[in-house]
């Protein structure tokens, strides 16, 4: 099967027919085009290019997604693929400046209704759409945000974590931030018994909500690397500012992401609830009739 991708997460260098990878973090516009040549579709990239340059204003929201929206409904016309990956950057971008409730996030699914509705028209063009399944999901969900915490800087305050007019020198421990959660490692096995001390004072600061549980540092993939992890209380993140923020344990209120899927084999007009993101994984295997192999999710909505 032929498979095309635009600007979806962790495809660099994939075995993808028509590549466009996402290049995260910040860089000079002419880094991130080598590294996109250089671990996308180099052909793809440069015919897209082309026909559409014009169009592309810049990595900001919406333009962004207005323009790899474009690029998708040529690529659909164009290519066919069997399986295409499209990643929206728009809802996320404005839940993280402006909170998840407010007027900038609504505007934002408004736009992509409509950035869904060219790419159905696409299928139409194209003559796919009776035998194309959709999926269209939420990688996670964001909660409003109040007060972001650097959790290095109580383990500065400390005197485990050393720093010099704001450059980092050396440290003795290390805090690991992931929005709603932060992870701490202990780097200097000579001062493990005072950090932990130190540490048991932060779990009561007023910005923590509790531990994680060794379940839940197993089953984050954070087990391996860190030796404790906390939960950020409600309204509080840590790491960089935001107004709304994910990373949260899946426990929270209002933090459940969502998905729905639309196609041959997929009951109309019911709702679930329940299950995870890994189920999109059996879920889009069956629907595009491959054997499943051994996954973490669970395919819950087709029969």
């Amino acid at each position: 099967m032929t498979i095309a991708s635009i600007l979806y997460p962790v495809t660099g260098n994939a075995d993808i027919d028509w590549n466009f990878p996402e290049i995260a973090e910040q860089m000079g516009l002419a880094r991130r085009i080598y590294l996109t040549l250089r671990y996308g579709s180099p052909r793809f990239l440069i015919a897209s290019l082309a026909r559409f340059g014009k169009q592309f204003t810049g990595v900001g929201e919406p333009a962004l997604d207005n323009f790899t929206t474009t690029l998708a409904v040529d690529t659909l016309v164009r290519h066919k693929p069997d399986l295409f990956l499209l990643h929206l950057i728009d809802t996320d971008s404005q839940k993280h400046d402006f909170g998840p409730d407010s007027a900038e996030a609504k505007a934002s699914l408004i736009r992509h209704d409509a950035r869904i509705g060219r790419l159905l028209d696409a299928l139409r063009t194209a003559g796919t759409d009776g035998e194309t399944g959709i999926i269209v999901f939420s990688d996670h969900g964001c909660l409003p945000v109040h007060t972001t915490i650097e959790p290095n800087d109580f383990l500065a305050e400390q005197g485990f974590y050393h720093l010099d007019n704001g450059t980092l020198l050396d440290f003795d421990a290390e805090f690991h931030s992931s929005g709603g959660t932060a992870f701490l490692r202990i780097y200097n096995s000579a001062k493990a018994d005072s950090i932990k001390r130190a540490f048991d004072e932060f779990l009561e600061k007023p910005y923590v909500s509790r531990l994680l549980t060794e379940a839940e540092m197993r089953v984050s993939g954070m087990a391996e690397f860190f030796d404790f992890g906390v939960v950020a209380n409600e309204g509080y993140s840590f790491g960089e500012p935001h107004l709304g923020q994910h990373g949260y344990t899946l426990d929270r209120e209002h933090y459940q992401p969502f998905y729905l899927a639309a196609g041959d084999g997929i009951p109309e007009n019911q709702e679930l609830s329940g299950g995870s993101i890994p189920d999109i994984c059996p879920l889009a295997a069956e629907m595009l009739g491959l054997p499943v192999w051994k996954m973490d999710g669970v395919n819950r909505i087709s029969a």
